[in-house]
C-alpha cells in the first residue's frame, strides 16, 4: 500500500509541478548551450592573452593575434613591426558534421575558429602559448 501511496503522490506531484510545458528545456538547446559554453571555455583559456601581453604567435609568419574577453583583438605583424586593434564578435554554427565552430568576424573578414585553431580563406593560423 505504501509503495502504490508513493507513486501516485509522484504522478500527482509531475502533473502538477510540471506546468503546461511550454517552459520545460528543450534537450538540443540545452546541449547546443552546455558545447558553446565550453568551446568558448576552451577559447578564452588556449588563445586569449593578458593585456600588455604578447601569448599567441603564429608559428610560420610570427604574426601576433591576441584576443581579450571585452571582444577586442590586437595583432602585430613583427617582420614589418606593423600593428593594429580591432573588435570581433563570436558566432557558433554548425558544420555538416556537426562539429561547432565560431565564426570571428573582423570587419570585412572572418576567421573560423576550432579546438584546432583558426582558419580563413586562404591561411590555416595555428598559436602556441609562449610559457
Amino acid at each position: 500500500m505504501k509503495r502504490v501511496f508513493t507513486i501516485m503522490v509522484a504522478a500527482i506531484c509531475l502533473a502538477s509541478c510540471g506546468g503546461d510545458g511550454d517552459d520545460a528545456p528543450n534537450p538540443a538547446e540545452q546541449k547546443a548551450a552546455y558545447n558553446r559554453q565550453a568551446i568558448i571555455g576552451k577559447w578564452v583559456n588556449r588563445y586569449s592573452a593578458p593585456e600588455g601581453t604578447n601569448d599567441f604567435k603564429e608559428v610560420a609568419d610570427h604574426d601576433t593575434l591576441q584576443f581579450f574577453t571585452d571582444g577586442t583583438y590586437r595583432w602585430a605583424y613583427e617582420k614589418s613591426a606593423i600593428s593594429g586593434t580591432g573588435n570581433y564578435s563570436v558566432d557558433d554554427t554548425y558544420l555538416k558534421t556537426g562539429t561547432m565552430v565560431y565564426d570571428i568576424s573582423f570587419g570585412d573578414g572572418f576567421m573560423q575558429l576550432n579546438e584546432n585553431g583558426f582558419g580563413s580563406y586562404d591561411k590555416a593560423y595555428r598559436y602556441y602559448r609562449n610559457e
